[in-house]
């Protein structure tokens, strides 16, 4: 199998976001995560992030959404509106990408 990094359209910067939750609970800390890369057409980097989600107790499919918002928020904080998001959760995709055929209520805030 190989893999390897796709650059987005010319013009256009790639977000890509990961959002991780631990099966493991671990005592007063938190048990899921984000990660966030922007880069652009030529693979530089533009900007990362990682971090943890504090204090909630989330499904996986919103950790993921939390991961877009975050990731979402912080290309237009810096700017950027020409944008190919990238994410690996075919639930969390469907749940933007279906937005208007109905969301389940816990996650209907994350997905507006």
């Amino acid at each position: 199998m190989n893999i390897q990094w796709v650059p987005p359209p010319p013009g256009t910067i790639k977000v890509n976001v990961h959002g991780v939750i631990s099966s493991f609970p671990f005592p007063r800390r938190n048990a899921s995560a984000v990660g966030i890369i922007l880069k652009d057409e030529e693979g530089y980097l533009l900007c990362n992030l990682l971090g943890t989600i504090p204090n909630l107790n989330l499904a996986a499919e919103a950790v993921q959404l939390w991961a877009i918002f975050n990731g979402m928020c912080l290309a237009f904080e810096r700017g950027f509106r020409n944008i190919h998001l990238e994410i690996d959760n075919l639930v969390a995709f469907y749940l933007v990408k279906n937005f208007r055929d109905g969301v389940p209520e816990e996650l209907h805030n994350l997905v507006q």
